[in-house]
């Protein structure tokens, strides 16, 4: 600012000092100021149509609710919300064996999937309880199942609680955005769309409406297979886990309700990496089961949003792998494979000794941030493969 400017200002000031009715300006300035700044504080914290009262994430520097420099609208900061609004779940978590049996048909058919997107309060650790955004209430959210040739009619409705517009992007659609154009649904309404299943594998489905990966690292992610023509190999037991990131305001392990932190999440820094949507969903009731002799398939996905997976049985031995669950080939005698953030891979091991296993993350430290989990396997002891050996 130059010297005349300055000596304007203070000109225009002293008259106001010395104005006969100085103390009534200097008020009316003051009340202009407040509703001013009233003014920006209700811009950027209102209440929305729902009549919660949610403002914005203050962690957030000013205006990073518009910075972007990819393809989006930019980064949404996260509101804050009133848990008790939203329906309080038990159990956030996806049982492992709540999958679909194989489709076992030679034809394929028309193929209608119902999902809702529900926003849902549950706890991320005993005594946390943390907003999650789901498909069909649960992390992560149904396990899909068609055939390669399938006709695929999917209605996604937005529940009528909801705080977002929600969509959804499966990995498994050929067309621009995965479907999430043609899906993105306002609150209490539904909308479908229409795919073919062009392409056999296991792959990821995911929200991406408004800041696509708010709602990944909040729960919306699934996984969908397409078996191939021929099916896949019989086994005699499927499970279905989903390795996620939960980014809270609070430390690691707060006995309290933790708001979602937007700013962890950019420099992505997760306080929780977990299995199947909480701590311990995977080894509450001794986790996953199967018997000596079994061959166990695991549908194992990735739903990040930022680490990469090194999935591993601490005591096994992958007999066949495919590798980011590619159909056309596979790997034999695999100690640890790599699941990419928005990938997946499918394993199958024979269980040969009983005993707990543990499965896990080999970035080992994430198991104290909760990723890990046990499978569990009953039956007779083998000493020729495993025992203590006299001295």
């Amino acid at each position: 600012m130059n010297t005349n400017n300055k000596t304007t200002i203070c000109s225009c000031f002293e008259k106001i000092r010395n104005h006969p009715q100085s103390n009534l300006i200097y008020t009316g300035l003051i009340v202009l100021l407040v509703v001013v700044i009233w003014g920006i504080s209700s811009y950027f914290s209102s209440s929305t149509k729902l009549g919660m009262k949610m403002g914005m994430d203050m962690n957030m520097p000013m205006g990073m609710h518009m910075l972007s420099f990819g393809p989006g609208d930019g980064f949404h900061v996260h509101k804050k919300v009133d848990p008790n609004f939203f329906e309080r779940v038990s159990d956030i978590s996806k049982d492992p064996a709540d999958i679909p049996g194989p489709l076992r048909r030679n034809q394929p058919k028309l193929v209608e999937i119902d999902l809702v997107a529900k926003e849902v309060v549950s706890n991320i650790a005993p005594v946390t309880p943390f907003h999650y955004w789901t498909f069909n209430g649960t992390v992560p959210g149904p396990f899909l199942r068609v055939r390669v040739g399938d006709t695929v009619k999917l209605s996604l409705k937005n529940d009528k609680t909801s705080s977002h517009d929600h969509s959804i992007d499966l990995h498994a659609v050929t067309g621009p955005g995965g479907g999430a154009a043609l899906t993105e649904v306002k609150l209490g309404k539904t909308k479908t769309m229409q795919f073919k299943a062009l392409k056999p594998g296991l792959f990821v489905y995911h929200c991406a409406a408004g800041n696509a990966p708010t709602h990944i690292a909040l729960g919306m992610y699934g996984m969908i297979l397409v078996e191939p023509e021929q099916g896949l190999p019989p086994v005699d037991k499927e499970f279905y886990l989903m390795q996620g990131e939960i980014y809270t305001k609070g430390m690691m392990g707060e006995r309290k309700f933790q708001e979602f932190d937007g700013m962890k999440m950019i420099q992505e820094r997760p306080e929780y990496i977990v299995f199947n949507g909480r701590t311990g969903a995977l080894v509450d009731n001794g986790g996953i089961k199967a018997k000596v002799g079994d061959t166990v398939r695991l549908f194992v996905g990735n739903g990040g949003v930022s680490k990469i997976s090194s999935f591993h049985v601490i005591g096994e031995i992958f007999d066949k792998v495919y590798p980011e669950a590619a159909f056309n080939r596979t790997l034999d005698d695999v100690q640890t494979t790599v699941i990419p953030n928005g990938g997946a891979t499918m394993v199958e091991l024979k269980m040969d000794y009983p005993g707990d296993y543990v499965l896990v993350d080999h970035a080992l430290t994430r198991i104290d941030r909760g990723a890990w989990g046990l499978l569990s396997v009953s039956g007779e002891k083998d000493k020729t493969i495993y025992s203590a050996a006299s001295k």
